[in-house]
Formats: structure tokens, sequence, C-alpha cells
């Protein structure tokens, strides 16, 4: 499972780097919790996108995880 969550929080750091669209998702997200309107706010409102986004990608993910795993073992014991 920390391996599931550090693969994708490697992902998200990767996307977030690289492209456009992720970093633009991350600030929209990010403008849901703005306090103010001034042009300092950018920052804080980037960090607390991506923050959001790391947490909905990891736990995603190990949901994901937990319910190919469940349902792995589920077919590989009817097939005995």
């Amino acid at each position: 499972m920390l391996s599931v969550a550090g693969a994708l929080l490697g992902l998200h750091i990767l996307l977030f780097v690289l492209l456009d669209g992720y970093r633009d998702l991350a600030f929209h997200i990010g403008l849901l919790f703005r306090h103010g309107h001034d042009l300092s706010d950018i920052p804080d409102v980037a960090v607390k996108g991506f923050a959001v986004l790391a947490i909905a990608v990891v736990g995603l993910g190990v949901l994901f995880e937990r319910l190919l795993r469940r349902f792995w073992h589920r077919t590989r014991g009817r097939v005995k």
C-alpha cells in the first residue's frame, strides 16, 4: 500500500512539473480555498491546490489497489 502511495505521489509531482493543464487544475482547485483577492495569494492558492490533488490522487490510488487486490483474491480462489 505504501509503495502504491509513493508511486502515485511521485507521478503527481511529475505531472505537476511537466504539464501546464495539471498546474492549472491545481490552481483552480486552490481557488476554492482562498480568503483574499491579492496577487500575493497566488503561491498560497497553488500550494493548497497541489495538496488537495495529492491527497485525492493517493487516496484514489490506494482505494483502487485495495479493490483490485480483493477482486484478484476472489477470482484466484475460484480457479482452484
